[in-house]
């Protein structure tokens, strides 16, 4: 009796960025190029493209109740054997399992990007680095979990922080990554689960952030076109903006509020 065979096109992790938990994949559409793509569900919130040409392009992610994410696909930078792509979505509206959600929104012309680190929760830190071996090792008594793409290695005195790419995961005491870090770890550094922000091409700019009764402390990050970063200290409790007016470009200051309006989601999959 032959057996069939299928052929592993992609696999892709779906990732609630306020959170780190996976979103849900009951109504969820994948466009690439254009083409509808045809997902099946596995354990641990993977959906997979199976059969097919591994073809680079652009791919267009369409989850109820998250905004459309539109990322490149390249599979030179995916494992040949298991091409997982994980991909981290911002809410648009609250989630029951979130107390309260703040949204820190504005517009600074020139900016590209943005993203966030919560402080106060330095849990494991970072013993060395080999640099050969591309080797991290942690001082991690709480042995945290490490399930996600990437993390941000903080500097605590400078307040600053880059982010870590995981190649694997070799223990909860040690991490193999991608790439190489310039810093020598001496001193305080600690990993962080980073939350992704939202930038449109005219500058305007979207960071959920959550409050769950833990420290209101964030760490943002922007990044301008040049390609360089700038760092600024939010507390969610007394802050109303991140940065002065006069940077802002024209646009409005950015401010935190809590997310009280509500957003109406006809179909959070036509066209986000």
């Amino acid at each position: 009796m032959s057996r069939l065979v299928h052929k592993l096109v992609l696999a892709l992790r779906l990732i609630d960025t306020t959170t780190g938990l996976g979103a849900p994949i009951q109504q969820v559409q994948v466009w690439r190029n254009g083409t509808l793509l045809h997902l099946y569900p596995r354990d641990g919130g993977i959906l997979i493209v199976l059969d097919g040409e591994r073809e680079d392009g652009v791919l267009e992610i369409r989850v109820a109740g998250f905004y459309t994410e539109r990322v490149d696909l390249v599979y030179a930078n995916l494992s040949p054997d298991a091409p997982l792509l994980e991909l981290e979505l911002i809410p648009i509206t609250k989630d029951k399992a979130i107390t309260s959600l703040h949204s820190l929104r504005g517009q600074m012309k020139g900016m590209v990007a943005l993203d966030a680190v919560r402080l106060g929760r330095g849990g494991c830190f970072i013993k060395g680095y080999d640099s050969r071996k591309r080797i991290v090792t942690l001082d991690n008594p709480y042995h945290q979990i490490f399930d996600r793409a990437r993390y941000a290695v903080v500097d605590g005195r400078k307040q600053t922080y880059e982010v870590m790419e995981l190649a694997r995961v070799i223990s909860d005491q040690e991490l193999k990554v991608k790439g190489t870090f310039a810093g020598d770890f001496a001193g305080d550094f600690h990993l962080a689960s980073i939350v992704k922000g939202r930038v449109e091409p005219d500058g305007t700019y979207l960071l959920q952030l959550r409050e769950d009764g833990g420290p209101t402390k964030w760490l943002v990050r922007y990044q301008i076109r040049d390609g360089t970063h700038a760092f600024v200290p939010v507390d969610l409790r007394t802050d109303t903006s991140i940065l002065p007016p006069e940077v802002e470009g024209g646009g409005k200051p950015p401010t935190i509020q809590s997310d009280v309006e509500k957003e109406a989601v006809s179909d959070a999959c036509s066209g986000g």
